[in-house]
């Protein structure tokens, strides 16, 4: 039988439905996230909506997500540092708690996120998740604004994020990466498994055809691509197909920087 999760609070529920200022503790080492919420929501929402993030491994602070997967959830809990009346002291009140606690998981020090109000570009960076792009020569990038980047690049901002999580292969051989995972050893790899291969065919009448497309080739010319590489491989004795034969061109190493690096 699975362990059961315990989401560790000893507040009751009629002070869950108020909001103000929270922390979210670490009881092996005592670190503490700070956040408040709005008269729009409550301690109970909030603390739900952090739990989901936490347990889907997306929780905006990576910090606080590496230690909730190290430590396990048990050892994490939800603790009400001040109930509020209204919002308007709530920045201030926030930002006394964040000021005031010295081992804190909060990245971003200025008080305001829940509100609103813009964080600064330091902020917003050092949140941001970072990437590596690479593009069709091979070219590396280190990305940090990922919708900006894409935009330049007029690439498709979804369809990079599904190359980076193994959802997609390639776009018109762009590759991408989450930080962590990037190795040379990886977009080497990546690379060879998305050299196209080439076929020599030759025709019953003595044509001879370079190809990198079988499938559409054989579905224009009306060819069984399945025997076509039986012929390759001379199953069965078979060396070809409706008059066709077929071989598979050696492949020349092509230079780029990863021959460089």
């Amino acid at each position: 039988m699975a362990n059961k999760i315990i989401f560790r609070t000893t507040h009751t529920d009629l002070e869950l439905k108020m909001f103000g200022i929270y922390g979210i503790v670490n009881n092996i080492s005592n670190k503490t996230y700070i956040g408040s919420v709005t008269s729009k929501s409550s301690f109970r929402e909030r603390w739900a909506n952090h739990r989901l993030d936490l347990i889907k491994n997306k929780h905006s602070n990576y910090h606080l997500q590496n230690s909730w997967n190290k430590y396990g959830c048990n050892n994490f809990e939800f603790l009400i540092l001040e109930s509020c009346q209204s919002d308007v002291d709530l920045l201030a009140r926030e930002q006394y708690y964040i000021d005031t606690t010295n081992n804190k998981y909060n990245i971003c020090l200025i008080a305001g996120n829940t509100l609103g109000i813009k964080q600064t570009e330091d902020c917003i960076l050092k949140k941001s998740k970072r990437w590596v792009f690479v593009s069709p020569l091979d070219e590396i990038y280190e990305v940090i604004n990922m919708r900006r980047f894409c935009r330049e690049h007029q690439l498709p901002q979804s369809h990079m994020i599904n190359i980076a999580y193994r959802k997609s292969n390639h776009y018109k051989q762009w590759l991408s990466y989450t930080q962590e995972e990037f190795s040379m050893d990886l977009l080497r790899q990546d690379r060879q498994r998305l050299e196209k291969k080439k076929f020599e065919l030759t025709s019953p009448e003595g044509k001879v055809i370079i190809v990198d497309n079988l499938h559409k080739f054989c579905k224009e010319n009306v060819l069984d691509q399945p025997c076509l590489l039986n012929c390759l491989t001379k199953r069965c004795g078979r060396t070809q197909h409706k008059g066709w034969t077929i071989k598979e061109i050696d492949k020349v190493p092509r230079s780029s920087t990863m021959d460089l690096l």
